[in-house]
């Protein structure tokens, strides 16, 4: 692993810990915090520029949290309208903690640029960071279900594909979550 590498998983980490805490301070109230950053550099991304950062990835970090606490899931994603669908297993923690709470953050950054300087406190990073709050629910419906799958099929395959059928479609689960505030930041020199 490159050092750029590991510097951009301990930055993307960092902005998950955020969330984390963000979600299990608030999972008692409901209460959205208002985060103060101390950088003055960085710039909040309109709506609509956080959306095309989001329709331009393709991982990110699903936040939940259930009676063991907080959870984060590394997740392929595509959106669509108002919705970010995810593809899972049919059992698993994450699943476990969407039955006990809904509420969760999804996130996707990516890493610009390591600013490093001789003086640690000026030391900085360039990146693109969006947080998406919602709800997340299983999707039921198997019309649904199949144009989620095929959707997400035909983002990530690179050539022509056999499209997934209902027998497929029965063995996966597919998540929706339905984006109620977009949040995003972009840092600058």
């Amino acid at each position: 692993m490159t050092a750029i590498e590991q510097k951009t998983i301990f930055f993307a980490l960092s902005i998950i810990a955020i969330s984390i805490l963000s979600l299990a301070q608030n999972a008692a109230t409901g209460q959205v915090q208002n985060w103060r950053y101390m950088n003055m550099h960085r710039d909040f991304l309109t709506e609509s520029e956080a959306r095309a950062f989001l329709a331009g990835q393709t991982w990110g970090r699903l936040a939940t949290v259930g009676p063991d606490g907080p959870y984060i899931t590394p997740l392929h994603y595509v959106l669509n309208d108002d919705k970010i669908y995810f593809h899972s297993s049919t059992e698993g923690k994450k699943l476990d903690n969407l039955a006990a709470d809904s509420r969760v953050c999804f996130e996707v950054s990516t890493l610009i640029d390591i600013l490093e300087h001789h003086t640690p406190c000026k030391f900085s990073t360039r990146f693109i960071s969006v947080q998406v709050f919602g709800k997340a629910y299983l999707v039921k419906e198997t019309e649904e279900k199949l144009a989620v799958l095929n959707l997400l099929a035909q983002r990530f395959m690179k050539s022509e594909f056999v499209p997934v059928d209902a027998a497929q479609a029965s063995k996966v689960s597919v998540i929706a979550l339905h984006i109620e505030r977009i949040s995003g930041r972009e840092s600058k020199d």
